[in-house]
């Protein structure tokens, strides 16, 4: 990078690792601000002391992110860019999904700002487009329900993150009549040989979550309906996309339950340190927040349900999110569960 800054992730809404603070101050742009995530080492130049950004020192106030931040604010930097930026306010509440930063649809009022050199040559307001867009993408209940190429009806639904948010979509999903679910995620590997951008077919959950606890007892098993679980295997193969077969470490908090000691919180309850290590151990293949209820949903409501989860991080190398493993982690959950729900019997 230009600025020898190496950001890390610090929160699950900003993978990329830092957030910029722009104004339009007399139809000039300006970058007033940068929020960073740096490892302390990177935080701290020689000799411990701050390190400077275009000569200003960052900040001392604190935020809430998994990693120092370095905060530069008063900033005032031309920025010279060429190209069209699009601003908005009043965000619309009901379509807030927990995934980081927001389209510029899901806000009432969105303009156009095109600059070139960093001098703001025009302003077009584009609202009543955004407008349009949410007529046509956004039907109500973030449901989806669409046909395959085969003929097969699909529907699609958001679950929130977590269990208690998944245990109630689920139960409402099953009193429309839906009686197969295939839960597409992401999660965090605990073994060497499940690398980033594969992904996980769950064939059974080891579940620490209190959603569950409501729906039947510790001791009930938590385990995939073996022919949904089949087909993913299937489709994995026929796609050719990499993957791995096996139990899943599904639990409640993305920090503490996790055994990440690098947030707010780094001290852990004692029954939770070395958990990671013990669940490899176990033979245990990764982490994730939703299988394990989803299991005991099924066993107890009579529906079939499976999971694949796309694999983002690496837990035996680092944190950190390779972004374009990410991604392609992410397009082969999705493919290889369309591709099982299109040719399963």
């Amino acid at each position: 990078m230009k600025y020898n800054f190496s950001p890390q992730w610090g929160t699950t809404a900003c993978w990329r690792g830092y957030c910029c603070t722009y104004k339009v101050i007399e139809e000039t742009l300006y970058l007033k601000e940068l929020i960073i995530s740096l490892s302390l080492k990177e935080k701290l130049a020689k000799h411990g002391k701050a390190r400077d950004f275009l000569g200003v020192l960052p900040s001392r106030r604190d935020t809430p992110v998994a990693h120092p931040s370095a905060i530069y604010d008063a900033l005032n930097h031309l920025v010279e860019f060429t190209g069209s930026l699009l601003v908005a306010k009043n965000f619309i509440n009901s379509l807030y999904v927990h995934l980081g930063f927001q389209p510029a649809y899901k806000y009432e009022e969105v303009h156009q700002l095109i600059f070139e050199s960093g001098y703001l040559m025009q302003s077009i307001n584009r609202s009543e487009e955004m407008a349009e867009i949410r007529q046509k993408i956004i039907p109500p209940f973030n449901l989806y329900d669409r046909y395959l190429p085969n003929g097969r009806p699909i529907l699609s639904a958001t679950s929130g993150m977590g269990a208690p948010s998944l245990s109630i979509v689920v139960n409402e999903l099953i009193q429309v009549g839906i009686r197969q679910i295939i839960r597409i995620g992401t999660c965090g590997s605990i073994q060497p040989d499940v690398t980033v951008g594969s992904v996980v077919i769950s064939s059974a959950a080891l579940c620490r979550q209190g959603a569950a606890n409501d729906i039947a007892p510790v001791e009930y098993p938590a385990a995939a309906d073996p022919f949904l679980t089949v087909a993913l295997v299937k489709a994995a193969r026929e796609l050719e996309v990499e993957y791995h077969v096996g139990i899943t470490a599904s639990v409640d908090t993305f920090y503490e339950g996790q055994e990440r000691i690098d947030s707010a919180n780094p001290n852990l309850m004692r029954s939770l340190h070395g958990i990671t290590e013990e669940y490899r151990r176990l033979n245990i293949l990764n982490y994730e927040m939703e299988c394990g209820t989803l299991f005991k949903m099924a066993g107890v409501y009579n529906f079939a349900a499976a999971a694949i989860s796309g694999v983002v991080a690496g837990r035996t190398v680092s944190e950190n999110i390779i972004l374009e493993q990410k991604d392609i982690a992410v397009k082969n959950a999705i493919a290889t569960a369309v591709h099982a729900v299109a040719t399963f019997e």
